[in-house]
């Protein structure tokens, strides 16, 4: 690629930054671009910010605002222009340099901000730029819009064959003066493939001023943002709309667009406009002499849409009702219905007639749903069930439920059909059916309870509080009496008896339980064991202690004939947890290591001549 070397000419910079210096006493700027922060002061910097930068794509060259390598008009600090982008920059010429070969037939375009220019004229404006290009081939222009940039118009010339900064000064025509939308738009053009000369396009410190007229304007406030719905209205202006300023005279208010205003020439108009709308203000004070300006934008809310489920004409059978649920989102749910005033999300229609629903949305406005119109016809009713319940029956039997007959398309709530069910399972049963006039009948609910049939059963554990008592605990299933035998005429009619026995035997425990479909009956066998062991045969006295105890069980006696004798302790569960046999004869006194066995509730069993008895022993 062709390079030519960039020279800047200082002397050049020298004079335009005198113009600009010794304009600057006679001139007020009402924006400007350094591309450098800070924003705002006096020059109403703008810094850069808000501009939109090709917008037809990217290609190899593109705008950029940034800080290049001289190629501006200053030594540092950005500048708009243009480079190139990719990595073919780093190959052929670094990225503040373009590639003319690789965008051939194109334009990329910089667009300013919207800059207001209310209650302003005679606009000059000046820019700094250096612009190699070739004419007719490789050039930029610049063009203006005064309607925030749907339509555009180009100034006359082209930018190209300057490569030493320069400064371009404008007459802005009158009908960018007063407006809210002005933008400005810089575009390189591109259109041969060959390559060209560095730099293409930079721009630098844009100005827009206007004759200093020597006074200070008033301080205006339009007023502050706010929202409004469709069809309401708005006071616009401050509190006060203008203070201050240097003019002689009252302040005289111009406000735009009108539409929607009651006054265009009062501090504080009533806005009710139609659309979202921003108003611009123009204060003058002492005639033409002095203005200053404002904005205020009034955004109007469209209601959001409210609807109803079912909507629209609903035909129903005669003693029918239909709930309507408004759309969810809103609040303040206010219906006309042929009955009176309602409220609430939903409701239930019950009359021929309009239903329509009025609720606030999410932005405060009002929404009003289509009506919803009911209309009645048919016989309507109920569908009678014989018999009516509720029913009982019991396990094994069937109940015959019979709909009314003389209607069509029977369906009954378990899925079946026919106007008659036969029904093996309890539950609720209801039927609907159609009549003559195509309209749904519905029944009530008839309660069918299928009763089990009574299973006998219990179980049982020998107290040892009292001897031969035993508590019965009854686990029967569907019994809604009892009727307990323990032998020898013992009966009890409780749930859960405690009964004693007169000896330690097995002995045979009958269970009849009943309820209104039957009778369970069931018999076990219950082994009632002695609890005590002074009274095993052969021995003058038995002796075991102490009673609770600890790591050590003494077993102590007299007998007169050589015994021998089975000694074995059992948990609460019947569980064999230590034995032992022993030869005794006379006095005996034996030691019984206990220490392995668990604090809890025993059952010494000793057994001598085939004859056992039992003793409970309690470990602590």
């Amino acid at each position: 690629m062709l390079k030519k070397p960039h020279t800047k000419s200082y002397l050049a910079l020298m004079f335009s930054m005198f113009i600009a210096i010794f304009s600057s006493f006679s001139q007020t700027t009402i924006w400007s671009d350094s591309f450098d922060a800070p924003a705002g002061g006096t020059s109403n910097n703008n810094a850069g910010v808000g501009w939109t930068l090709n917008t037809e794509g990217n290609s190899s060259n593109r705008w950029f605002i940034n800080t290049p390598a001289g190629i501006g008009c200053s030594s540092s600090g950005n500048v708009l222009h243009i480079s190139c982008t990719g990595f073919l920059c780093g190959i052929l010429g670094g990225p503040d340099e373009p590639i003319y070969a690789a965008a051939a037939n194109v334009s990329r375009t910089a667009i300013s901000p919207s800059i207001s220019t209310l209650g302003q004229s005679n606009l000059t404006l000046t820019f700094e730029f250096i612009c190699e290009g070739s004419a007719g081939t490789d050039f930029g222009t610049l063009s203006l819009s005064g309607d925030g940039g749907t339509s555009w118009n180009d100034l006359p010339g082209e930018y190209s064959g300057v490569s030493s900064c320069s400064t371009k000064t404008i007459t802005i025509p009158a009908i960018y003066e007063n407006i809210a939308n002005l933008k400005m738009r810089f575009k390189w053009q591109e259109s041969d493939a060959s390559d060209g000369f560095d730099p293409p396009f930079s721009v630098d410190n844009i100005r827009i001023t206007t004759p200093n007229t020597g006074c200070t304007p008033p301080t205006v406030n339009a007023g502050t943002a706010s929202a409004i719905c469709a069809g309401a209205s708005v006071n616009i202006g401050g509190a006060p709309t203008a203070t201050g300023g240097s003019g002689n005279g009252t302040y005289t208010y111009a406000w735009t667009p009108a539409t929607g205003l009651s006054s265009a020439t009062t501090a504080n108009p009533i806005a009710n406009p139609t659309a979202t709308t921003t108003y611009n203000l123009v204060v003058t004070q002492g005639g033409a002499v002095c203005t200053g300006s404002g904005s205020v934008t009034i955004t109007v809310n469209t209601p959001q849409t409210l609807t109803t489920t079912p909507a629209g004409v609903q035909n129903l059978c005669a003693g029918q009702s239909l709930p309507i649920a408004a759309s969810a989102g809103f609040t303040n749910y206010n219906w006309t219905s042929p009955g009176g005033v309602l409220s609430g999300q939903t409701i239930t229609a019950d009359q021929a007639g309009a239903y329509e629903v009025s609720a606030t949305d999410a932005n405060g406005c009002l929404s009003t749903a289509p009506a919803v119109t009911l209309n009645f016809s048919g016989s309507g009713g109920n569908i009678t069930i014989t018999p009516a319940g509720p029913i009982e029956a019991c396990e094994g039997q069937t109940v015959e439920l019979v709909a009314q007959t003389g209607l069509s398309n029977y369906e009954w709530s378990n899925g079946a059909s026919g106007n008659t069910l036969t029904v093996t399972e309890t539950g609720g049963y209801s039927v609907s059916a159609q009549d003559v006039n195509g309209c749904i009948l519905v029944s009530g609910i008839v309660d069918v309870e299928i009763n089990s049939l009574p299973v006998a059963n219990f179980t049982f554990e020998q107290t040892f509080t009292t001897e031969y008592q035993v508590q019965f605990t009854n686990t029967s299933s569907s019994a809604d009496a009892y009727l307990w035998n323990f032998g020898g005429n013992n009966t009890s009619i409780e749930q859960n008896p405690l009964f004693t026995f007169a000896f330690d035997n097995l002995w045979p425990v009958t269970l009849t339980v009943t309820n209104n479909c039957g009778t369970s009956t069931t018999t076990i066998s219950v082994n009632v064991i002695k609890t005590s062991i002074n009274d095993l045969p052969g021995f003058n006295s038995l002796n075991l202690g102490p009673n609770p105890g600890n790591d050590f069980l003494f077993f102590s006696g007299v007998t007169l004939s050589n015994k021998k004798i089975n000694f074995k302790i059992y948990d609460i569960l019947g569980k064999l947890q230590m034995q032992k046999q022993l030869q005794v004869q006379g006095n005996f006194n034996e030691i019984l290591n206990t220490q392995s066995l668990s604090k809890g509730m025993y059952l010494v069993e000793v057994e001598s001549d085939k004859v056992v008895a039992t003793q409970k022993w309690i470990k602590q």
